[in-house]
């Protein structure tokens, strides 16, 4: 087992929160079980760093606010304290504000290696890029990485690979896990991991129950008095500022770290304005330091400060659900049309004047990357430029939904070894009455006879030697990862069969293939096939052909079979990114047709 350890930034809430998300997403393109520590230390939260003492708990749990399971689920972890070559060494590795800071002296040096940047303190501080496989060749990766040094973490071999207090940028722009879609699954993993509890957002309704529809406000004071003293818009000029994007007919909600509410007095005498002490809620301080944020995040309209990662955090969650979010703007930095960044930059990286700062990315991190565009993240599935109507089509992944390939060599001389020692079972599953299709059996007539269909089993070295060719070809024609989810042996149809129109089955067979085997017969047998555009095609296999296809769009083989058999087998996969939210959407599209005439209609109709 090889791990992947560390200590967050010794920061603040959404900084911590990055160096998760770092953490993460390094785990995701090394592929290593990730330690999670017990707590951490939290700015504004916990006592004064240079207090050694573990046993008082005034450390964060930051599962206490983000949902571990969710984390678990996504990453494969393991807890600090289970860690097998941990055991005895706790006392040890602790430092100051650390459960770690001495790991490297009490981990054997030959199986721990600890990444420090060798110029600055953070990762992030000369641009750095890390993967976890050689690119060096691909232009993608040479136009991600626009002149930045990069490294291979998984040129660091032992067991621990072990980050200190150095986890600090922004994941996006310094983790490259491959081109576009591998860098849609991670931002989606990784906003599915760090969404607040769902207790925080339930209390946030009863900010809008008590004041009605409202507008918020980030206003960052506390430490900007000090690091950015430049960016803070004083109280005098703070109405100027909101006037420029608040109206004054709806109350203000004013999140700040302000402590003298008096600065506001200005802004009172115009709007109506609500601070979190104007609500009942019994919370913990860091508990409200997340209430801040979710209220700010359920406004109509929200505007921060910025350069303030507080603000930032905000912004990704108003994003995520497609809400306004002016990441590159905050009441101290107004911009002018001409001046803001086009989202036609797919490469966020890119940076007229040069290379992007942890604290002022200006960067749509929420949305995902289609066709050299960003898209929101609530459209998610146009990532595979589905079409999302009332009337519910089918998810779209590429132009033309279909591609006959020919069977890998390597699959070619196996397939007929083992079909030529086959033996078929005479039927498969029980005749089934059909409000449609009338009596079936897995969806086929037969004009004949009762409807049957035979099965031939392929032995599970097959099978899985297939699944292990076919997926990479599947993954390539349609720019996606895919999970397996089945594969058939040989199907045998006898003289009369119809596969009547369908489409297959939304939570497994996505994508599919079909590899045709053998026929006995004096014609072939087409298939039917509708694209999106609902536009027939007829496709006809000769010995080697395989088929990728798209498998929602409706199919089937109208013509009834003239002849002893025809033979083919199935492969299906379905997207590594197919939640629950997509399945709820494709489940009430209608699956099965009668025929031609009825499908179209259907589809005229709506």
């Amino acid at each position: 087992m090889n791990y992947l350890s560390f200590s967050p930034y010794f920061s603040g809430l959404s900084n911590i929160i990055m160096s998760y998300e770092l953490l993460l997403s390094i785990a995701y393109i090394t592929k290593r079980k990730v330690i999670l520590p017990p707590d951490v230390w939290m700015l504004f939260h916990s006592k004064d760093y240079n207090i050694h003492d573990w046993k008082k708990k005034d450390y964060v749990d930051v599962w206490e606010i983000l949902d571990k399971d969710i984390v678990t689920k996504e990453f494969d972890c393991i807890d600090f304290y289970d860690v097998p070559e941990f055991q005895g060494k706790f006392e040890q590795m602790e430092t100051e504000r650390s459960y770690t800071g001495n790991i490297g002296g009490a981990i054997d040096g030959s199986d721990i290696s600890c990444y420090y940047s060798q110029k600055v303190k953070t990762l992030d501080g000369d641009y750095t890029v890390f993967t976890g496989d050689d690119y060096i060749d691909h232009p993608d990766f040479n136009d991600f990485c626009q002149g930045r040094k990069y490294i291979n973490l998984n040129d660091y071999i032992k067991k621990f690979l072990h980050f200190e207090n150095n986890l600090f940028g922004h994941y996006w722009y310094m983790i490259y896990p491959g081109h576009a879609h591998k860098r849609n699954i991670l931002k989606d993993k990784i906003n599915r991991c760090f969404r607040y509890k769902n207790k925080f957002y339930e209390l946030s309704k009863k900010v809008k129950e008590k004041i009605g529809d409202y507008n918020s406000v980030h206003v960052r004071r506390n430490d900007f008095l000090i690091c950015h003293e430049d960016k803070l818009v004083p109280s005098d000029l703070l109405l100027e500022k909101l006037y420029a994007f608040f109206p004054i007919s709806k109350p203000l909600y004013i999140a700040t770290d302000e402590k003298d509410l008096s600065f506001f007095d200005p802004v009172r005498e115009k709007y109506d304005i609500y601070f979190y002490k104007d609500f009942d809620f019994n919370t913990t301080s860091l508990e409200t330091d997340v209430m801040d944020q979710v209220i700010c995040a359920d406004s109509d309209i929200f505007m921060g400060t910025y350069l303030s990662t507080y603000t930032k955090r905000i912004n990704v969650m108003r994003g995520i659900e497609s809400k306004q979010a002016d990441d590159d703007m905050g009441i101290n930095r107004i911009l002018e049309p001409r001046e803001r960044i086009s989202e036609d930059i797919i490469n966020p990286w890119k940076k007229s004047n040069g290379l992007w700062s942890w604290n002022s990315s200006s960067h749509p991190q929420w949305k995902l990357e289609h066709g050299g565009k960003y898209i929101n993240q609530l459209e998610k599935l146009t990532v595979y430029d589905h079409t999302l109507s009332p009337e519910v089509k089918p998810p779209r992944f590429n132009k033309v939904p279909f591609k006959k390939i020919k069977l890998p060599d390597e699959l070619y001389d196996d397939l007929y070894d083992e079909y030529s020692n086959v033996e078929f079972e005479p039927t498969c599953n029980g005749i089934q009455d059909h409000p449609e299709w009338g009596k079936t059996v897995s969806g086929i007539s037969n004009i004949k006879t009762n409807p049957h269909v035979g099965y031939g089993g392929l032995s599970k070295d097959f099978m899985d030697k297939a699944f292990n060719i076919l997926t990479p070809i599947m993954e390539d024609w349609c720019g996606m990862d895919l999970l397996q989810t089945v594969g058939y042996g040989i199907r045998h149809y006898p003289d009369g069969s119809v596969l009547n129109l369908h489409r297959d089955v939304i939570y497994s067979h996505v994508l599919s293939c079909i590899i045709y085997v053998d026929r006995k017969s004096p014609e072939n047998w087409a298939l039917d096939y509708y694209d999106h555009k609902h536009k027939h095609h007829e496709v006809f296999f000769e010995k080697g052909d395989v088929l990728l296809y798209e498998s929602l769009c409706v199919h089937g083989r109208t013509t009834p079979f003239e002849g002893e058999y025809y033979r083919n087998m199935y492969f299906h996969w379905r997207p590594a990114v197919w939640e629950d939210h997509f399945l709820e959407k494709y489940k009430t599209m209608k699956a099965s047709f009668k025929d031609e005439k009825h499908f179209l209609q259907y589809y005229d109709k709506t």
